[in-house]
């Protein structure tokens, strides 16, 4: 019986003896492993912050590309409004000359009938 409890406490002892080895390699390590994690997280950290800066400069840019184009839109708009206003009054002397001559067109015909009218008597 003494030599299967010795067995036992020496397969235990040797169990303990590896776990505590185990335990003391994991602990000498712990700091590299951390410090590859904590690097790691860093790294992204940092990828984000340069992600972070290229879409502010991005909208940066686009944003001076809205302001150039809104002032080119005004200006189409500004020069519309001038060709409108040409337009505008273009039609208004033609209507107006368009009107004067039916004026003078009835002018003349009723100058004929009277004369036709006044050469029949």
């Amino acid at each position: 019986m003494d030599d299967l409890l010795g067995k036992i406490f020496n397969a235990t002892t040797g169990v303990w003896a590896i776990f505590c080895g185990i335990m003391v390699a994991l602990f000498k390590a712990w700091p590299a492993v951390m410090g590859r994690i904590n690097e790691r997280h860093r790294d992204v950290a940092g990828e984000k912050s340069d992600d972070w800066t290229r879409l502010r400069a991005e909208i940066a840019r686009l944003d001076g590309r809205c302001d150039h184009l809104q002032k080119e839109v005004d200006e189409c708009r500004e020069r519309e409004g001038e060709w409108m206003t040409r337009a505008i009054n273009a039609e208004a002397k033609l209507q107006g000359m368009g009107e004067w001559r039916n004026t003078q067109a009835t002018i003349e015909a009723a100058k004929r009938l009277t004369s036709e009218r006044g050469g029949e008597k």
